[in-house]
Order: C-alpha cells, then structure tokens, then sequence
C-alpha cells in the first residue's frame, strides 16, 4: 500500500471516531446545561442530568420550560432572611 493511500485510510476513519467523540462530547454538554437550567427552575439537577442523557436534552428542555417553577423551599427561604430554621417545629416547645 502506498503512503497516500495509508494516509488517506487513516484521515478518514479519524474523522469518523473523531466525530463520534464531539458528538458525544455536545451530548454531555447538553445534558450539563440542561440540570443547571433545571437547578435553576427549583428542580434536581442530577434527576434532569439523567433525564436528558438517557432520553434527549432537547426533550427535557421542553418538559423543563412547560413545567412551573418550583418555589424556593422555607429552608433557603429562612436562610436568606437570616431567620433561625427550626428543622422539626412540630416537636419545639
């Protein structure tokens, strides 16, 4: 086999493995983007994370900007106020 041809061949099947690695590389990216988005709508950013690898970011993009927004819970609420939290009121006397 010539040089050329060997070189040729070679280009070739990298740009093939090549490509799969970036694609992969996007769909992580992705995936990344959509469970901060998530984390910033009040939902799980790890739960999303998953959501979109093992289905589709673009289809967890959608369910996320249809859902509401949660609200933000009374712990952080509590703490931004620098208000005391009080984890088992119920129990406080």
């Amino acid at each position: 086999m010539e040089p050329m041809a060997r070189a040729a061949n070679w280009g070739r099947a990298w740009t093939l493995e090549g490509s799969k690695v970036i694609i992969a590389l996007i769909w992580l990216g992705l995936c990344v983007a959509i469970g901060l988005f998530a984390n910033s709508r009040g939902r799980d950013t790890l739960d999303w994370f998953l959501i979109g690898f093992l289905f589709s970011p673009f289809l967890a993009f959608v369910f996320l900007v249809v859902l509401p927004s949660e609200p933000a819970s009374f712990e952080a609420e509590a703490i931004y106020k620098g208000t005391p939290y009080r984890k088992h009121e119920r129990w406080a006397a």
